[in-house]
């Protein structure tokens, strides 16, 4: 019987190696690419119908950076999210 951890294997599918590190392209890596190709698509195909979407994107991105960071370094109350101008507001 197969482990059920068989299944997060990480496996190469391209070897490769750079001054003597394994910088192998991995199923993990492809499935990352996978990813990022397709959010930039729905990015992309979304900003091109209106600019108010591309700055609302930005805009939850910038607020959901700004507040993990906060998390990260620990601080309360010193950032002010309700400075950022929302389209519309």
């Amino acid at each position: 019987m197969a482990s059920p951890l068989q299944q997060f294997e990480i496996k190469p599918l391209a070897r490769l190696e750079v001054g003597g590190m394994d910088v192998s392209f991995t199923n993990s890596s492809l499935f990352m690419m996978i990813v990022i190709m397709a959010v930039t698509l729905v990015v992309v195909v979304l900003t091109i119908r209106s600019v108010n979407v591309c700055i609302v994107l930005f805009g939850l991105l910038f607020h959901l950076l700004i507040r993990h960071l906060a998390m990260l370094l620990d601080i309360k109350g010193s950032i002010r999210l309700g400075a950022i101008p929302w389209p519309g507001a």
